[in-house]
């Protein structure tokens, strides 16, 4: 099988999420053009903890690689210059949200959706391929029911998981002091001297997570409910 057997023409909205093998960043860059590939930050702690160990130097990695901006880099500098050095070499585009393409609308850090499908067959794993197939679509026919038997009770215009970020996020939002500044864009204030720019009618902030994931942030949410 190759890529034009899969037939994929809208390369620029698929994310991988891999190991950061030289070879395989290579090999996905040439198949998909537009693609964007992402290492498991997951995987990257653990190999960076065994240079740089500390709850703290944790904490700035996931802070860093979840920040939709570029100042984490910079706190763990101030930390370790070591571990800033070690992070600073692994390429940016690939492990932190401040970095990422808006392309794909995919906030994913971690391989977490792989291995939880892998644990779901896992009684699979040793069978012939055919029995293996037939596993396969079993559980998904069975995962699919029971989902969309969830979603017609479900009474609301939008997804569950979605529904519940935006309703903190509208809880938190207090922290955000917006200002309206004309044709739809607003100044909002977050705490100590952050401020973003926030456009309502092109849907996006300054912070960035908007467009990323395409969900509100929590200073677009400020400005809708001012």
């Amino acid at each position: 099988m190759n890529v034009e057997n899969l037939e994929i023409n809208n390369s620029h909205v698929i994310v991988w999420i891999a190991d950061k093998q030289k070879r395989l960043i290579d090999s996905i860059a040439q198949m998909f053009l537009n693609s964007e590939h992402r290492f498991c930050v997951k995987h990257l702690y653990n190999n960076f903890k065994s240079e740089h160990k500390g709850l703290l130097l944790k904490q700035i990695l996931w802070s860093a690689a979840k920040s939709t901006i570029e100042q984490s880099m910079e706190r763990m500098r101030s930390e370790s210059v070591a571990a800033y050095e070690w992070l600073a070499d692994k390429d940016t585009r690939h492990w932190s949200m401040a970095y990422f393409k808006d392309t794909a609308i995919c906030d994913m850090l971690c391989n977490n959706m792989c291995e939880a499908f892998n644990k779901a067959i896992q009684q699979a794993h040793d069978k012939l391929v055919l029995t293996l197939m037939e596993m396969i679509r079993n559980y998904l026919m069975k995962r699919l029911v029971k989902k969309r038997a969830e979603l017609e009770k479900w009474k609301h215009d939008i997804e569950l998981n979605v529904f519940r970020i935006v309703e903190n996020l509208k809880m938190e939002s207090s922290i955000c002091h917006p200002e309206y500044s004309g044709n739809f864009k607003y100044q909002a204030r977050g705490i100590g001297d952050e401020q973003y720019v926030v456009d309502i009618d092109t849907k996006t902030c300054a912070c960035n997570r908007w467009q990323l994931i395409g969900i509100l942030c929590i200073h677009g949410i400020s400005c809708i409910l001012s």
